[in-house]
C-alpha cells in the first residue's frame, strides 16, 4: 500500500503518530525536516497519542509548516470530531479543518481488508 501511495506523490512519509513522538523523543530532529519537506505525509492513528504539552506544540510545528508551504497531509483516526476534540489542541484542529475534507470510512478495519495492485 505505501509503495502505491508514494507511486503518485513522490517523497512520503508514512507513520503512526505514536511512532513519529517516539522518534523525535529519542532526538531524531532531522525527522521534523523530513516532514516538513516530503511530497505527502500520512499520520496514521491520529489522535491516539496523549495531548501533552509539547504533544501540542509539535503537532502545531507539523502542521503549520505543511499548512503554510500547502504540502497534503493524509490523517487517519479512529476517532470521530467530538472524540478528537479531547484529545488535539483547537489550532492544531482548526488548521486541519482547513486543509482537509473528511472521508468516512464505514466498512469496519481497513487494515483486513485486500486490496488488489
Amino acid at each position: 500500500m505505501n509503495e502505491i501511495i508514494c507511486k503518485y506523490f513522490g517523497i512520503c512519509i508514512i507513520q503512526s503518530t505514536a511512532e513519529l513522538f517516539s522518534r523525535l523523543r529519542q532526538g531524531n530532529y532531522d525527522l521534523l525536516e523530513d516532514i516538513s519537506t516530503c511530497d505527502l505525509l500520512v499520520l496514521d492513528d491520529f489522535g491516539r497519542e496523549r495531548p501533552t504539552e509539547w504533544v501540542m506544540e509539535t503537532f502545531f510545528v507539523i502542521i503549520n509548516d505543511r499548512y503554510n508551504e500547502m504540502k497534503p497531509i493524509i490523517y487517519t483516526t479512529n476517532f470521530n470530531a467530538k472524540q478528537l476534540s479531547k484529545n488535539v489542541d483547537k489550532a492544531v484542529l482548526s488548521r486541519i479543518d482547513e486543509m482537509n475534507d473528511v472521508v468516512r470510512m464505514t466498512e469496519g478495519d481497513l487494515k483486513k481488508l485486500k486490496i488488489n495492485t
